[in-house]
């Protein structure tokens, strides 16, 4: 098999490892040197995580898979529905916190560089963002798509107020790095990031020159209601974003986000989820007279999907009295 594979042309296997998905092309990479050179380059769409458990593993999936995805727009995250790639670290709480850090940002940094070169599309979850794989990360010229999930593991926890901190300032910087050296930012065409240090003005210079058509912010504390002034002043990507989900950021909605939304006119699914500041029905009626956007999901819509999965526990008022 493998010898008739090497007598046909580069350029049709190249063409067969194109339909392979990522496990069976780093699969495929093993068979020989000669096709370990094909599938490195073929490898175009790549989603990696390391975790500590196998269970971890899974909830980061479901939390990725938790959040509504756009059902008539095209998602450039959509190309993330292979199997990831997943690295479990054994018996991980066992070791020294720093060496772990340490060992995760290594690894996680050898497999950029080695796959980075035509990487397009690249989902990560991390524990945390560092300098190294900041600097790399930043220098992915064929990057068109990137998620990134800052995961929040026990693991993090063990480790002093003093460590937990200087970790955090240490992925502030690694942001700073990040959107101040990107080579890919003015070809951006979808972000996804949850979770992290990033901040408006960080933001807002990696997203400044492109054309973004999609991007999701979930759980990034440090943007606030500027990020919709931002939006709104001359950025070039408003004439082309179609996808835009915001959750746990983005402060608080007025007449004036109201103003900013409409001048997305290309704009095709708005997710606001828990967006505070107006009532949902002021949003749905802003919607359907000026927005006209053709998916949108007010808080209502994700309060009323809590209601029917009944995860919402009433408390006795009896317990409340001492």
């Amino acid at each position: 098999m493998s010898s008739s594979l090497m007598s046909m042309p580069d350029e049709l296997i190249h063409h067969v490892c194109s339909f392979l998905p990522v496990r069976e092309l780093l699969k495929f990479s093993r068979t020989s040197r000669t096709f370990r050179k094909f599938a490195c380059k073929s490898l175009h769409t790549l989603s990696f995580g390391i975790h500590a458990t196998r269970m971890s593993a899974i909830l980061s999936r479901a939390a990725v898979s938790d959040y509504s995805q756009p059902r008539e727009a095209q998602s450039s995250f959509s190309l993330f529905e292979d199997p990831p790639v997943c690295t479990v670290i054994r018996d991980a709480f066992t070791y020294n916190i720093n060496d772990i850090f340490h060992f995760t940002s290594t690894l996680m940094r050898s497999v950029l560089i080695r796959h980075g070169a035509i990487l397009q599309n690249l989902e990560l979850s991390l524990w945390t963002l560092t300098i190294p794989v900041a600097e790399v990360l930043a220098g992915l010229s064929a990057l068109r798509v990137l998620s990134i999930r800052i995961e929040k593991y026990p693991l993090l926890r063990s480790g002093s107020r003093a460590h937990f901190a200087a970790k955090r300032v240490e992925e502030s910087d690694a942001w700073k790095i990040l959107t101040d050296t990107a080579v890919w930012a003015p070809r951006l065409r979808a972000l996804r990031i949850e979770g992290s240090q990033l901040n408006i003005k960080q933001l807002a210079t990696l997203l400044r020159k492109s054309r973004c058509e999609e991007l999701w912010l979930f759980k990034c504390t440090k943007i606030n209601v500027s990020l919709w002034k931002f939006l709104g002043s001359d950025w070039i990507g408003r004439t082309t974003l179609q996808i835009l989900g915001i959750r746990d950021c983005g402060g608080f909605l007025d007449e004036e986000v109201l103003d900013v939304i409409g001048t997305f006119k290309r704009l095709q699914f708005l997710a606001l989820y828990d967006c505070r500041g107006l009532d949902y029905e002021v949003l749905e009626r802003q919607n359907e007279h000026v927005w006209k956007i053709n998916e949108f999901i007010s808080p209502r819509a994700v309060l009323d999907e809590i209601d029917n999965n009944s995860t919402i526990i009433e408390v006795d008022p009896r317990y409340l009295e001492d």
